[in-house]
């Protein structure tokens, strides 16, 4: 049974048949606590040494235009000088941090790639098998390779801690259960949600964005209401919304790409909302284009045009891998995301959504 499952028993009574099976919770909250809290994050996070030109034995990620994650091998005073150095030399960048990546240190690079023990086989990329090349991984987008500290996290758990969360009184599940609720906390800080409430773990993005069509949708969309979503969306994110319009008589309205620029069309997207619009469904960045929506422009337009009522859900599968996302500050409704496109085995994912709407 999921989180949402306990929490609103009435509302998802119909979708159990459907449900896929979740992996084991236990397992993946131990490796998303580690993730979150040890700042091991995708390739796309850029990288920094120390001020004084010292490489730290363990890898440190930082995004352009923050402060650096500091390694807990610093002394304060190595942590004030990097973190100052970091900041001035990106105050003045004028690119948003997404467009500027840049690989300060090519021992350090090197480095990062020991943490995935999968990079360090050879591969015969031609007819010879004797012609070996260094494996370089670059599907991402599609799923991430796992770090040690993940690896290591999954052989702990299941050494030290392996049981059933919540249902039992014995030291193992008060373990378990402590690591499950900790996993909580660390993914509700990450995306800054309002309270660890709002924070449902499910098998992955496609459960959670079927959950919010099958229970949300299925108790408040009726005859004519309209759903828009994009031509650029994962079938995620489409499957999911067209069954509920056939079952409910509701309009399904798709916006296009600009065809020049790859981006979602703005202006057909705007003549699309109505005040009939029920629910507006779209990715954060495009798997496929990479091209980044703006959200809160999308948020600003659904809030004064569409029917007040109306639900903005956000996939963002790509986009909490490779950049900060706040959902306070973007203003969506809900939001999903896959923890395999960020270093956590496959089978575990998050929902998030506002309190009072779960």
């Amino acid at each position: 049974m999921t989180d949402l499952q306990r929490r609103r028993p009435c509302s998802l009574n119909h979708t159990r048949k459907s449900m896929t099976p979740l992996m084991t919770l236990t397992t993946v909250v131990t490796v998303t606590a580690a993730l979150v809290s040890s700042g091991c994050l995708p390739s796309s996070h850029g990288f920094s040494v120390r001020a004084n030109g010292v490489l730290r034995r363990q890898p440190v990620w930082r995004r352009t235009g923050t402060g650096p994650v500091m390694s807990t091998d610093m002394t304060q005073e190595a942590e004030a000088e990097a973190e100052a150095a970091a900041m001035t030399a990106t105050a003045t960048a004028s690119a948003e941090w997404w467009e500027e990546f840049e690989l300060k240190d090519e021992a350090l690079a090197q480095q990062v790639r020991g943490d995935f023990p999968i990079l360090n086989q050879p591969i015969a990329p031609g007819s010879d098998p004797a012609d070996t090349k260094d494996l370089v991984y670059l599907d991402s987008a599609a799923t991430s390779q796992k770090p040690t500290a993940v690896l290591a996290a999954l052989d702990s758990y299941y050494r030290s801690e392996n049981s059933n969360v919540h249902r039992g009184a014995h030291v193992l599940s008060r373990k378990a259960t402590a690591s499950y609720e900790g996993a909580r906390d660390a993914v509700a800080s990450f995306i800054h949600a309002s309270s660890r409430n709002e924070v449902i773990f499910t098998s992955g993005a496609t459960q959670a964005l079927n959950l919010v069509a099958a229970s949300y949708g299925r108790s408040t969309i009726q005859k004519d209401d309209e759903i828009i979503l994009s031509e650029m969306e994962h079938h995620s994110n489409i499957v999911p919304w067209q069954v509920l319009a056939e079952e409910k008589g509701a309009i399904l309205k798709v916006v296009p790409m600009n065809k020049e620029t790859g981006h979602l069309d703005m202006d057909v997207f705007q003549s699309l909302l109505s005040d009939k619009t029920k629910i507006v469904t779209l990715q954060h960045v495009s798997n496929v284009a990479a091209c980044i929506n703006p959200i809160k422009d999308i948020v600003a337009l659904t809030r004064s045009k569409a029917h007040p009522d109306a639900k903005i859900v956000l996939d963002a599968c790509q986009s909490v891998p490779h950049m900060p996302v706040n959902v306070q500050e973007l203003g969506v409704d809900f939001l999903a995301a896959s923890g395999h496109k960020f270093c956590a085995p496959t089978g575990i994912g998050f929902l998030w959504g506002r309190e009072d709407l779960l």
